[in-house]
């Protein structure tokens, strides 16, 4: 576990750099086009949702391409990959351990957020269904940031002990 992340681990960080990143400013387009009752700010959480989408998608895809070709570079790869097993048991052992459970949920949540937003588009300068879209945000930006700074307060406390 102590390998440095190639190419596949810097896509997929940057990927979940930019959903983060999309997720916190449709939050605050949300709140603040809901609170100024400005509906063109409010217009943008859709683009927002979509970034959001497209960025934990591609997160996801980066991280099953590197289990299926087993990019050992990885940590994660790593610790559940494995040479022996079939590709049909790696591309699953994604969502196995913690870290690829939370990129599932992130995903999972992203396309959510995207589904109630091409629901609600025609309702979406409604107060409710802004303050929905800003709480959905909120969540998808902590889990993201959750999943992002991870790595990096984990070496934190290892260096501890």
């Amino acid at each position: 576990m102590l390998a440095s992340a190639g190419i596949t681990g810097t896509i997929g960080r940057a990927l979940l750099l930019v959903g983060f990143i999309g997720a916190v400013f449709g939050a605050f387009a949300a709140i603040t086009g809901v609170r100024n009752n400005e509906p063109r700010v409010i217009r943008l959480v859709s683009r927002f949702a979509t970034l959001t989408f497209v960025a934990a998608f591609g997160a996801f895809a980066v991280m099953e391409y590197a289990m299926i070709t087993r990019d050992f570079s990885l940590a994660y790869v790593q610790k559940v990959g494995s040479w022996s097993t079939p590709a049909l048991y790696n591309f699953a052992a994604v969502w196995s351990a913690l870290e690829g459970s939370i990129l599932m949920w992130v995903l999972i949540l992203a396309g959510y957020t995207l589904a109630v937003c091409f629901w609600m588009r025609k309702r979406l300068n409604e107060s409710l269904a802004a303050w929905a879209m800003a709480v959905m945000m909120i969540v998808l930006a902590f889990f993201s940031w959750f999943h992002f700074f991870r790595r990096i307060r984990s070496r934190r406390v290892r260096q501890e002990y």
